[in-house]
């Protein structure tokens, strides 16, 4: 019997890319500096970071949109930049769609001719049949048939987005890139679509670069996530990885809130570490190869910490006095002064504390993640 052999098929390989621009004044921004990443085929992809972070940039290399100065990217095995060999192939010869943040609408036209636009200019050519034919299911893919004479001055914001994903899809491309789409929608309409977005990405399966720089996107639709910074991949790894193992404390304090403290290493035994912070002592389930009386940064989010009535002082515990609240609907955000320092922690909204009551915060010691300062690196993985 024929046994088949499964395999995870790369659709995209970038390697060691860079590129370099000069600004006004001569001095030079390394935009991207010897960036290699792999993307599989089906993978919802995200590029995180903040601004100037580089991940635009990637994000229209591999789109064929901009030149980088060194590196290679391969899209299906095929090679489509290489600078050892001056290779470059043109944008649309790439079969990637791509969806602006700003969605590049044209307005002159209804919505059946924005979405057969990339047929009606594509080198191959399609009868008039066929592109009604994949206008037609690029529209029922994003449930915006009815809309077909439409002119897409009168879409909303909501609407616009759907139909720039459809002319994406209408090519039906190896690889979708999307940058930053729902940035300009308000915050109900953007959680819709990116529930839309997901409805799409699995249900056609097809691989997709996503640059934002919000969190809660990312951590929300991604399989895997590149975290990037000063135009270099920090880190690269699964939602829940990033979240409860960050790398970095930069990687900790970007992907969602987090407290990051400052202490010195006091000890280290059966596999736990105890840390001197603000008089307090804190173990973390972490070991660590720092030498006792180093420096040390924990980060904590507050989601992890349990606010309770004023307690007698216990390890991993610390008296705090609420300063600040924000009620979320189903819990309270609460900003705590811990001698002098604040501390952000989260309560359930049953449980509510006033500003100016006496609290305890108590810390788990396997939420506790510890850094090098010096090197702001993690250091050592969770156990």
């Amino acid at each position: 019997m024929e046994v088949l052999e499964w395999r995870i098929i790369s659709v995209l390989t970038v390697n060691d890319l860079c590129k370099r621009f000069t600004l006004p004044g001569g001095r030079v921004f390394d935009a991207l500096a010897n960036v290699s990443l792999e993307v599989k085929e089906g993978q919802f992809f995200t590029l995180l970071g903040p601004s100037g972070c580089g991940k635009t940039t990637m994000l229209r290399s591999m789109a064929g949109l901009e030149t980088p100065d060194s590196g290679c990217i391969s899209i299906n095995n095929e090679t489509v930049f290489n600078s050892a060999n001056s290779t470059f192939v043109a944008a649309n010869r790439r079969k990637i769609g791509m969806v602006f943040q700003s969605y590049a609408i044209w307005p002159h036209m209804n919505v059946f001719e924005n979405v057969a636009f990339p047929l009606r200019v594509s080198q191959q050519r399609y009868s008039e049949q066929e592109v009604r034919r994949r206008v037609r299911e690029a529209l029922a893919t994003i449930r915006m048939e009815e809309f077909e004479t439409r002119q897409a001055t009168r879409l909303s914001g909501g609407q616009q987005q759907r139909l720039a994903m459809a002319r994406a899809l209408v090519m039906n491309p190896r690889l979708l890139l999307l940058d930053e789409p729902l940035s300009n929608l308000d915050a109900l309409l953007r959680e819709a679509m990116r529930l839309e977005l997901a409805r799409l990405q699995k249900q056609h399966g097809i691989t997709t670069i996503y640059v934002t720089h919000d969190q809660s996107e990312a951590l929300a639709l991604s399989d895997q996530i590149a975290v990037m910074n000063g135009g270099k991949i920090v880190q690269v790894g699964s939602p829940e990885r990033i979240f409860d193992a960050p790398k970095s404390a930069f990687v900790a304090d970007f992907i969602g809130s987090t407290n990051i403290l400052q202490g010195t290493l006091l000890g280290k035994s059966d596999g736990r570490s105890t840390i001197s912070w603000n008089g307090a002592s804190l173990q973390s389930c972490m070991p660590t190869e720092l030498s006792q009386g180093s420096q040390v940064a924990m980060s904590v989010r507050p989601a992890s910490i349990r606010i309770s009535e004023k307690q007698a002082p216990a390890l991993n515990s610390v008296a705090g006095l609420v300063k600040q609240k924000s009620f979320q609907g189903t819990s309270i955000d609460y900003v705590i002064d811990v001698a002098g320092f604040d501390i952000r922690a989260t309560g359930p909204a049953q449980t509510a504390f006033g500003i100016g009551e006496n609290v305890t915060l108590h810390f788990r010691p396997e939420a506790i993640p510890l850094f090098d300062p010096a090197k702001d690196r993690a250091v050592a993985a969770h156990v």
